[in-house]
């Protein structure tokens, strides 16, 4: 008893749920109301059928004119006569009837045997057509009227689909009397589509409003023509930022269609459109012509145009600001670099005419004066030739599996903490005199006050106190002295290095180069 009792609580939750489901996607969908402009005997097949078509797509709901909705256009100016009311009443009463767009449809005959029928969807909110659709041709029956009707229905609501709401500019169009009522009408109709599929623009049609404004200004009545800043100001006042008008001539036989975009706030023409010899003997010649129209005021305005080719002009002239810029500034590092160039060549055959200048000979050996404290000369040039030598001998040693002779069974014989001068300095020992190998205290000074100055064809050039310099290359030197005492495995020898130039201490069986100095 319990479990069919809760089967029947369940189904009737269910039912409620699906009850709720159902007003909520109900709630959902957008109200559209239809309203079909004019007199014409086909008024009411074209608002059913487009009821129909809008009720079926199941996205919207569809409300026809309702007696209280025609009741309430039929107090505004022109209607009883005409049918046409104002696209901005036409949202209020939508507002007012709590629909979200109304579907305008107008019917016409044009040239004759033809039958012109259009359909706009406007935006209640915006008072904005934000898509259109339109046909034209003979209708012979009620089953072509019928797949026609179904066909705008369909294409309308496919557009609407595709289309999107934007901050788009909102367009006036006005077309001057030309004389061809069915010019007038398809020519204004296909110009506020154009602008409407662009996304540039959103366009109300010329209104019933805007046209009673316009027959009340100086030769409206006679000419149908106004002034630009009139127009400007009607513009402003119906809340729209460009108006769109269409003149058309007829000369020898052809058209002349006559086209501008005037922005409302300048009063200036930002965008025009000129079509000459244009043949309008029917409804497709005049749409193809209004396409055409609209394609090309719905491009690039006039200033954006030439803003465009003007910020190209300084892209341009920029480029060659910079190219400019560039070249002189390559020049003048290359002047900078030729000059700095100059000065070192300079320097340094300064530097080559000091050394000359301090460079002597002692024994037929060259030294240069660096210009030490101590009065030291150097060596101009190592010991002769590429022999090496290891520390405390005074023959080279060219062999590197000969054992150093004061390394005896592991342990270094004592020679001496300082050789220079004696029996084992082998500078002294080859050029005699005043000449002998440099001690750790000799290097220390010329690291003290001497530099590096660069490095030439990979040999450091070492400048002395007075300018003069000598090159070391070939490195490391020995020095005289030992590191520790007289059995002490490591002498002291010096080397050039980044920084300049560095003592370190080595194994006294090493072959190195010697540098010698003269007193």
């Amino acid at each position: 008893m319990n479990k069919q009792y809760n089967m029947i609580i369940m189904k009737k939750v269910l039912i409620i749920l699906l009850s709720l489901l159902s007003l909520t996607m109900f709630a959902q969908q957008k109200k559209v109301a239809v309203y079909v402009t004019g007199n014409d005997p086909i008024n009411d097949i074209v608002g059913s059928r487009l009821v129909d078509g809008i009720a079926k797509s199941g996205k919207y709901i569809a409300i026809e004119r309702t007696a209280s909705f025609l009741s309430e256009l039929s107090k505004e100016q022109n209607y009883q006569s005409t049918g046409a009311v104002d696209d901005s009443e036409i949202s209020r009463l939508g507002k007012q009837y709590g629909v979200d767009y109304v579907c305008v449809a107008s019917a016409f005959d044009v040239w004759g045997s033809e039958k012109y029928i259009s359909t706009r969807l406007i935006d209640v909110e915006r008072a904005e057509v934000v898509v259109s659709s339109s046909s034209n041709g003979a209708i012979a029956n009620s089953s072509q009227l019928i797949s026609v009707l179904n066909t705008l229905s369909d294409g309308l609501l496919s557009s609407f689909e595709q289309s999107k709401i934007s901050t788009a500019k909102k367009v006036a169009v006005y077309v001057s009397r030309t004389g061809n009522k069915d010019v007038d009408i398809i020519l204004g109709d296909q110009l506020v589509a154009g602008f409407a599929h662009s996304g540039r623009y959103f366009a109300i049609e010329r209104t019933q409003g805007f046209l009673n404004q316009l027959s009340k200004e100086q030769d409206y009545q006679h000419t149908g023509a106004v002034d630009d800043a009139e127009l400007t100001r009607l513009g402003k006042q119906f809340g729209v930022h460009y108006v769109c008008i269409a003149k058309t001539s007829q000369l020898f036989g052809d058209y002349f269609i006559s086209t501008r975009l005037i922005d409302v706030e300048t009063a200036t023409v930002v965008n025009s459109c000129n079509l000459e010899g244009v043949q309008l003997s029917n409804a497709p010649s005049v749409i193809t012509a209004a396409q055409q129209i609209a394609e090309k005021l719905s491009d690039k305005t006039i200033q954006e145009i030439a803003y465009e080719e003007e910020q190209e002009r300084l892209r341009i002239e920029e480029e060659k600001r910079l190219a400019e810029e560039a070249k002189r500034q390559a020049e003048e590092a290359k002047r900078i670099a030729e000059e700095e160039a100059r000065r070192e060549a300079e320097r340094k055959r300064q530097q080559r005419r000091i050394t000359e200048s301090k460079t002597s000979s002692h024994n037929g050996y060259s030294y240069v004066d660096l210009g030490l404290p101590s009065g030291l000369k150097w060596a101009k040039y190592r010991l002769e030739g590429d022999n090496l030598y290891m520390w405390g001998e005074v023959k080279p040693d060219n062999d590197y599996r000969r054992d150093y002779k004061y390394l005896r069974n592991g342990k270094y014989i004592n020679i001496g903490t300082n050789i220079a001068k004696t029996e084992y300095d082998v500078a002294y020992k080859v050029r005699k005199g005043k000449w002998r190998m440099p001690t750790y205290q000799d290097v220390q000074e010329l690291i003290k006050f001497c530099k590096v100055d660069r490095v030439e064809d990979g040999k450091y050039v070492l400048v002395g106190p007075n300018g003069a310099y000598i090159l070391l290359d070939y490195g490391p030197y020995w020095t005289a002295s030992i590191n520790g005492n007289g059995t002490s495995k490591t002498a002291w020898l010096f080397d050039f290095c980044i920084n300049g130039i560095e003592l370190r201490s080595k194994d006294r069986d090493r072959r190195r180069n010697i540098l010698p100095v003269c007193e």
